[in-house]
């Protein structure tokens, strides 16, 4: 009603402005005082006046050759109207139109939202979570369209009210084919993360690709029929044959329209660890890459591909001195010390004996916990403990910065049955915990570590140390800390200190050499 009382207000002013304004008289001679019409007397004669007001009108500057007349009806008009526009204009910030919108027709109604109507839309969104909606086909073909092409409208800010209808159209049957179609290529939205520096000779490009519904997020999750596909399928170089192609991996569950937005679908695909591009360059000189993926749509009952489209995206990739690391250290004490602050580190549990493969097919021999809180700064750690002075790498953990929530980084030492020389070291591993009672544990910052991540430029460079963590023995051991009913905690960090670039060695990211910490 807003938009309506806007209008007839607009319109009450639009017409008293034509009345004051007036309607312009033919060309003659005029009294420039009261806009008496001359055209009857002489003005030849020695002194001539206006009849009207006794005005001496033989000077020119005392005449006028034309005047307006105020228009009576445009001007009343106005007035009839403005008072009607200003009490609308009033009673609708104050929201007290509910009433008359609910009893609106549903043409009427679809008019207003298609104008921009709030509060019409709220009805509109109300009434079709009625038992008894009774939207035709032709209503639903509206609201369609107008959402539709809402969607496509990437400058205007998306209203959650829009994917609410357009997702019970959806969910009822009431799109086309077609329709639906458009509805996922407007409403998905994959973002390919790729860093674009690399060190010669390393294995691998890491890159992320994601998917968000950022154009169809609305009130509630509504579940649907619908599986959504979004994976790399080929990379290599511009020009020449693709270093890598692989097969989609459909992910055959539903697909759910998200309530929040920013909402990542259940067939995103994150693969950071790096891609093999076999690229020689030398430092200096760069490469053009492609990276092609898929975003599908399939229709689960009947198996219909609603969508099915590839998207290719290019970059070039800076290949620098092994000797420069590719993601900066931001040395901050202050920061360091809060960090270490609401740090905490669980016990170790250790197995009494010589643990059966787990459930990944792997002996694991330790596990514990380290708690981090929520911070601005990017955190890539590894984690090790100590025994004798030998420190041992036992799990890694990236953080992104700003993260709203906090994270736990697991330890842990494993390794597959089939590396033999592996399973001796953990066995040689497993003794010494038994033997030691307590280790330390270290969190260190490694940029190298964080260069694995596609959009990490700079993290937050930490040492943290905790002395005595106790060693819990157990009969057996789960693969994830998640699944521990009670852990006791380890004191809280007894050193934290802020250290840069300088102070860690640049490591080989491509070295995958295996070592007790090793992930399934």
């Amino acid at each position: 009603m807003l938009i309506v009382s806007i209008c007839i207000t607009a319109i009450a002013l639009v017409l008293m402005f034509v009345g004051l304004r007036g309607r312009r008289s033919p060309h003659g001679a005029y009294c420039r005082g009261c806009r008496f019409d001359l055209s009857g007397i002489d003005l030849s004669d020695a002194q001539p006046r206006c009849p009207e007001c006794g005005a001496d009108v033989a000077q020119p500057g005392a005449r006028t050759v034309t005047v307006r007349h105020k228009r009576p009806g445009p001007l009343w008009a106005g007035w009839l109207v403005l008072p009607i526009g200003m009490v609308l204009l009033v009673v609708s910030f104050m929201g007290g139109f509910g009433a008359i919108y609910s009893n609106l027709p549903t043409n009427s109604l679809l008019t207003l939202t298609e104008w921009g109507d709030d509060e019409a839309l709220d009805e509109l969104v109300r009434r079709i979570g009625l038992p008894d909606s009774s939207l035709s086909e032709h209503h639903w073909d509206r609201i369609i369209e107008h959402g539709l092409k809402l969607q496509t409208e990437e400058s205007v800010e998306w209203d959650w009210r829009w994917g609410e209808l357009l997702s019970v159209a959806l969910t009822t049957n009431q799109m086309s084919q077609e329709e639906i179609g458009q509805y996922f290529l407007n409403g998905l939205a994959p973002k390919l993360t790729v860093r674009t520096k690399a060190h010669p000779g390393v294995r691998g490009i890491p890159n992320r690709l994601d998917i968000t519904q950022d154009r169809m997020w609305a009130i509630n999750y509504k579940p649907t029929s619908y599986a959504v596909t979004c994976y790399l399928i080929a990379f290599g170089e511009v020009g020449k044959e693709p270093a890598m192609k692989l097969d989609v991996r459909e992910h055959p569950r539903a697909f759910n329209i998200s309530a929040t937005p920013g909402q990542r679908t259940g067939a995103s695909f994150g693969g950071s660890g790096g891609i093999n591009h076999g690229i020689e360059r030398a430092p200096g000189e760069t490469a053009r890459v492609f990276f092609d993926y898929v975003l599908r749509v399939r229709k689960l009952q009947d198996d219909t591909l609603i969508l099915d489209t590839i998207v290719r995206e290019e970059f070039d990739i800076e290949f620098v001195d092994p000797s420069m690391p590719l993601v900066g250290t931001v040395r901050d004490e202050a920061l360091a010390q809060t960090l270490g602050r609401e740090m905490w580190c669980t016990a170790i549990q250790v197995p009494a004996q010589f643990p059966e493969l787990n459930q990944f097919g792997m002996y694991n021999v330790l596990l514990g916990m380290v708690h981090l809180p929520s911070v601005r700064e990017h955190l890539a750690l590894r984690l090790y403990i100590e025994i004798d002075g030998e420190e041992i790498e036992v799990g890694t953990r990236n953080v992104e910065a700003s993260s709203p929530s906090a994270h736990g980084a697991q330890l842990w030492a494993r390794t597959r049955p089939d590396n033999e020389s592996q399973v001796e070291r953990l066995r040689a591993l497993h003794q010494r915990l038994l033997d030691a009672g307590q280790v330390r544990v270290i969190a260190r910052s490694d940029p190298a570590l964080a260069a694995q991540e596609p959009d990490a430029d700079e993290i937050l460079g930490v040492e943290i140390v905790f002395d005595h963590v106790p060693i819990k023995l157990e009969e057996q051991i789960p693969a994830y800390y998640s699944e521990v009913p009670d852990s006791t905690t380890a004191p809280r960090p007894t050193s934290v200190r802020s250290i840069g670039i300088e102070d860690n060695e640049i490591t080989d990211e491509g070295d995958d050499t295996e070592t007790p910490g090793e992930t399934p």
